[in-house]
């Protein structure tokens, strides 16, 4: 995995160094500027996963920043460096969207904390966009294999059900890729971010079908000591597959 990258913003040279030698300690590669105007276009130009800024800076303060480079850089963290004086304001840039602060003075540990939280926010994010990759490339049309006439047809049909809201059924014998094809009409529509739920309904007792895709309430009978949520409303703006039907 990529190293991450970080730009620390002060307009006193010795507090850009004393962080800078504290994220590279992180194993992050960092840049520094004293100018909040050239930071604008280093962060506009490069992209960081983290932003580390001084408040009070002569030619834009920090919250200034922010305002300009946030939509360049919504998928940065910024973290702001603030004197006791401006914690206020700092508690209140966190509710616009500012991730943490730093108290100055600081100790190296005032640093790392806050940064290793969002360290562990970006790996995580890292994470779970690969997983979606590998999960789409898995269930992408290419991912089945058919030349013939009648498979370039299932295609077809695949991609047409992928980009509508219509209800699809799915025939074959056991063992021929029905859900395959369900999941990857799932994973090329709208829906791919929602749930994929299958239900395998020759594996449900008479009599608690209803229960199972629809739920129940506390006390709805005997047994029933929580409320359930139901396996639809689990596939809500998703897909609910039901395998086994017949």
């Amino acid at each position: 995995m990529d190293r991450f990258r970080a730009i620390v913003v002060d307009d006193e040279e010795i507090v850009c160094e004393a962080v800078k030698a504290i994220l590279e300690t992180e194993h992050i590669d960092v840049e520094s500027t004293v100018s909040s105007l050239a930071a604008v276009d280093m962060i506009r130009k490069n992209g960081y996963d983290l932003i580390i800024s001084d408040v009070m800076m002569p030619e834009m303060n920090g919250f200034e920043l922010y305002e300009k480079v946030k939509e360049a850089a919504a998928d940065s963290i910024f973290i702001l460096i603030t004197a006791y004086g401006t914690i206020s304001s700092a508690v209140e840039a966190i509710k616009k969207g500012i991730y943490d602060y730093i108290p100055k003075p600081f100790t190296p540990d005032e640093v790392r904390i806050p940064v290793r939280r969002a360290i562990e926010k970006k790996r995580l994010e890292r994470e779970n966009i690969a997983l979606r990759t590998q999960i789409e490339a898995r269930y992408s049309f290419q991912s089945i294999i058919g030349n013939s006439p009648e498979m370039h047809e299932v295609f077809r049909i695949m991609r047409h059900a992928a980009s509508s809201e219509s209800n699809v059924l799915i025939t074959g014998e056991s063992g021929t890729g029905k859900e395959l094809v369900a999941r990857a009409i799932h994973s090329n529509s709208v829906r791919t971010r929602k749930k994929f739920v299958t239900v395998n309904c020759g594996a449900i007792p008479d009599g608690l079908m209803e229960t199972e895709l629809f739920g129940h309430v506390k006390g709805a009978f005997t047994g029933a000591v929580s409320d359930k949520k139901g396996l639809v409303e689990e596939a809500n703006r998703g897909t609910l597959f039901l395998d086994e039907i017949g």
